[in-house]
């Protein structure tokens, strides 16, 4: 029955409303919408309105625009309040079909291309790298473009590791990591999920052998992470759990020159990052 309530509503209205709750109804927005919006003015599509942690998302879908509009509106519990704000946002920033000069018709079309969809990203954090039974920190930039809908995109994002390591013969070896992460990474509501490659170079440092001597080396690997981010206005705090896989070998040795005995340490193939930051959103 609320299924049959909402598509009617779709096939009756200009916009058409749709509602994934009952507070508010995709009745009670077109209610409100109808006195702030007549329906001979507006283009035709859809607005589609769903709960978040925050209040409501409208997304605006109209049918002659190749691309849509999504708001955010923080609204308290009550569902009348819920329908006229959600009227609001939708009567706003719906596009009318009324004849313009050309130059006002232009500005009304660069205001709504800037309102577009297509986001960038800046994000800084923090992160502690668990290796071995280990812990060393870390720290990542990341600059994301997300051009479809704010869900689907690319990253970008260089990070950091501290010295990681221990005994290793009479003495230590220690080594750090510059890394570089690229791949494709999708959002949906506070989740976001991203992979790709990563590449690295990695600096070997002896101490408290006879000779001390240091070394570098380049890998490649594969990168997936998950995080979970909190929206507040265009900044965005979040949390974020990644996983590194290295399938090359890499190994640490000394020689002792008396006995021409090798003692190798090797560098585990896998990572855990347990971080978190803020991200900025730009349109």
């Amino acid at each position: 029955m609320i299924s049959a309530i909402v598509v009617g509503a779709l096939l009756t209205a200009r916009p058409g409303i749709g509602s994934n709750t009952d507070c508010p109804s995709s009745t009670d927005i077109e209610s409100n919408l109808s006195v702030l919006l007549p329906g001979d003015m507006a283009q035709a599509g859809t607005a589609l309105v769903s709960t978040v942690p925050e209040g409501l998302l409208v997304e605006l879908r109209p049918e002659n625009l190749a691309f849509w509009v999504q708001r955010r509106v923080a609204v308290g519990s009550s569902c009348e309040e819920r329908a006229r704000a959600a009227a609001v946002v939708i009567a706003t920033w719906w596009p009318v079909e009324t004849v313009l000069p050309t130059q006002v018709k232009a500005n009304s079309e660069a205001r709504v291309a800037r309102e577009s969809p297509h986001r960038i990203a800046v994000s800084a954090g923090g992160f502690a790298s668990l290796i071995s039974g280990g812990i060393a920190a870390g720290a990542r930039i990341e600059a994301a473009w997300l051009p479809w809908g704010r869900a689907f995109g690319f990253r970008l994002a260089l990070s950091e590791t501290a010295a990681q390591g221990g005994n290793l013969g009479q003495g230590q070896a220690h080594w750090t990591r510059s890394s570089a992460e690229i791949g494709p990474t999708y959002a949906r509501s506070i989740l976001r999920l991203d992979g790709g490659l990563v590449g690295s170079l990695v600096w070997v440092e002896g101490s408290g052998h006879i000779v001390n001597q240091e070394s570098s080396g380049a890998a490649v690997g594969a990168t997936s992470g998950l995080r979970a981010g909190w929206a507040w206005g265009r900044t965005l705090p979040w949390l974020e759990l990644r996983g590194i896989w290295w399938p090359q070998s890499q190994q640490i040795y000394i020689s002792n020159p008396s006995t021409t005995v090798r003692t190798v340490r090797s560098i585990p193939h896998g990572e855990l990052q347990v971080g978190g930051g803020v991200a900025f959103n730009f349109l």
